[in-house]
């Protein structure tokens, strides 16, 4: 029996076809036909391979049920099989099942499942923990004659646009060319040997889609020029739902600090001051910051000069002691150091850095660390104190400021000033261009669609966000410079930590110890 299905595909989606990659993301601009090229394939998949067990998904099922699953009661010919609830079973012993994986709590349901073919539509949906335990349910039999694949599509945007750019779009070493296939060699301890992985990003663009009339174009270019770039064009560095949509990153302006936020390095005169700011992390990452203090002659900018992202190079947090975090945070301010970048012009330029030039460096910090767990003898700010690394207790700060170093309302608002251009086309904050981690994170983060004024916090990479509001709340952008004594605080001997350098006994709630002698700037 001969049955005609009319398909046609475009070029990326006979590319999709015909792909012989192990994982692939066809993703970018909107309407590209990425979900139609998704249902024919995997029923091209369940025809061409008795037995299979296809798995098409989506986040929710009311979008299941209004894109992928109405696609395919459409295509699908009841020649070949028939549906029975959300699974297509083909005459063969194939079966394409439709479904969701709404929140982390229902991936139990894929615990038992066998996956031949796997398809995700609108990729950015999912959680990277989502995405990582689905995929360890695909496998095949040798019997069954062919190797699983990962196929999936995507927009830009959503709370899993971080992740999924980095692991398809731009990739560890820079950004993958598209089209091709990249291969990746991985050493299997269980089996002692080595394995090639495969991967391959194809671009979806609107223009790929015939069947798409004037009217939805003429509906995309009508949006804010965001979306519109996102959407439209495909841009992955723009999306719907970025929290900082100001973040502005143009090489072409390093040089005269125009119109920009990030810059390239320049030396720091000697009397500006060094300041710290951390967020805490273990099985997470943590993040360490240096800023550059401008004083009246630098216009009272804030530069971040120096970052260290305590992270391996799938994300994951270092799980580094307290003690370990702080030797690596007095390396870097105890000895000299270089940074190396290219100029607008492409030549590579060195610029050298002794913090200790600076004097004394205090910092800010997340007010956990000042918290004692249960079975601990001392908090991670005791340790890190008595290591030489010196954090402000950021308790202090309610007293002298009526406010909290982690508040994270008043923190994003703060953020926001920070990064707005003045008359001048400069903003109250720079960052260096080798801060790459910084600039990297920055403008993937993502609106709460819950709570407007804060940030998506789970599943994504916030730390660098987080070290940066402790220090905007210290330094707030929107204040005008006030000389030392308006700032001195409700603490006898305790005064601006930006301006002098004093000890005073501070009170640590914990059985055993009334104060410990603390060192302030």
């Amino acid at each position: 029996m001969r049955i005609e299905i009319d398909y046609h595909p475009n070029g990326p989606q006979r590319l999709f076809h015909m792909t012989t990659a192990g994982e692939i993301l066809y993703g970018g601009a909107a309407g590209g036909g990425k979900s139609v090229a998704i249902v024919e394939d995997a029923v091209i998949k369940a025809i061409q391979y008795p037995g299979a067990q296809v798995y098409c998904l989506r986040r929710t099922c009311p979008e299941l049920d209004d894109t992928l699953i109405t696609e395919a009661k459409k295509r699908y010919p009841k020649e070949i099989g028939r549906w029975v609830s959300r699974t297509f079973k083909v005459h063969n012993g194939s079966e394409i099942r439709f479904r969701h994986c709404q929140h982390e709590s229902d991936l139990p349901k894929f615990q038992g499942a066998e996956i031949s073919f796997l398809y995700i539509d609108e990729l950015t949906h999912f959680t990277l923990k989502m995405y990582d335990y689905i995929c360890t349910r695909v496998r095949s039999a040798e019997e069954l004659g062919f190797d699983p694949q990962i196929k999936c599509s995507s927009n830009p945007g959503g709370v899993g646009h971080s992740w999924v750019k980095k692991r398809f779009v731009k990739g560890k070493h820079g950004p993958f060319e598209k089209n091709k296939i990249y291969e990746e060699q991985v050493y299997s301890n269980y089996l002692q040997e080595w394995h090639t992985t495969t991967k391959q990003f194809i671009p979806a663009y609107l223009k790929d889609n015939p069947h798409l009339g004037a009217a939805y174009v003429l509906q995309l270019e009508s949006k804010p020029e965001k979306i519109r770039r996102a959407l439209l064009y495909g841009d992955w560095d723009i999306f719907e739902g970025q929290a900082f949509t100001e973040w502005t990153d143009d090489e072409n302006r390093y040089d005269d600090h125009k119109d920009t936020h990030v810059i390239n390095p320049f030396p720091i005169p000697p009397h500006w001051r060094i300041f710290r700011s951390y967020d805490y992390g273990g099985s997470s990452p943590y993040s360490v910051l240096w800023w550059a203090i401008a004083g009246d002659d630098g216009d009272n900018m804030i530069y971040l000069v120096k970052e260290l992202y305590g992270a391996n190079e799938d994300g994951e947090g270092l799980r580094q002691a307290p003690s370990e975090q702080a030797e690596a945070i007095l390396e870097i301010e105890t000895k000299p150091f270089t940074e190396r970048f290219k100029d607008t012009n492409g030549k590579w330029q060195e610029v050298e850095f002794d913090f200790t030039e600076h004097g004394f460096i205090n910092g800010v910090a997340d007010p956990s660390i000042w918290t004692t767990g249960a079975n601990a003898t001392e908090c991670t700010g005791e340790t890190m104190m008595s290591k030489g690394v010196t954090f402000m207790d950021a308790r202090w700060e309610k007293e002298a400021r009526n406010t909290v170093v982690n508040n994270r309302m008043q923190g994003k608002a703060m953020f926001h000033e920070a990064l707005r251009f003045r008359e001048d086309g400069r903003p109250t904050m720079q960052v260096f261009s080798t801060c790459r981690h910084f600039r990297d994170h920055i403008p993937e983060l993502v609106i709460d669609p819950d709570n407007p004024e804060d940030v998506v916090t789970k599943h994504v990479e916030d730390h660098d966000y987080d070290a940066a509001r402790y220090m905007l709340m210290i330094h707030k952008p929107t204040a005008k410079k006030k000389k030392p004594e308006q700032l001195t605080r409700k603490v006898t001997g305790a005064a601006n930590p930006l301006e002098q350098d004093v000890r005073v006994p501070v009170k640590i709630k914990k059985a055993g110890k009334s104060y410990a002698e603390r060192r302030v700037v």
